[in-house]
């Protein structure tokens, strides 16, 4: 319940995030910043959230996927995001290395 209360309060702050992070990646491209066209969950317990939404690139429909991790100012505003990994329909763009120990595990239930 606190996750989705968490999601709910600031799916805004996280769509506004995702697209900052990708625009420093690529440009030309059409996705909804509306935040209930896209798919949003908390990532961990360290204020990282995953966001998932329909794009399009290069002519081509797709999956944008993005990791970043929130951050606040001692009143709980946001002040700002970290993004950790960008996948644009398969392309990673961009993977820090965050998301590593997570997309292991993943791989290794999904048996690729």
């Amino acid at each position: 319940e606190a996750n989705k209360e968490f999601i709910e309060k600031y799916d805004n702050e996280i769509v506004v995030a995702a697209k900052v992070a990708l625009d420093n990646f690529i440009s030309g491209y059409d996705m909804s910043l509306s935040p209930q066209r896209w798919t949003i969950a908390m990532f961990d317990d360290q204020n990282a959230v995953i966001g998932m939404t329909d794009i399009t690139y290069d002519n081509q429909q797709g999956q944008y996927i993005y990791v970043g991790t929130l951050n606040f100012d001692d009143t709980g505003k946001v002040v700002g995001a970290q993004p950790h990994y960008l996948e644009v329909n398969g392309t990673v763009l961009g993977d820090d290395g965050y998301c590593d120990d997570v997309f292991d595990t993943l791989r290794q239930l999904g048996g690729n």
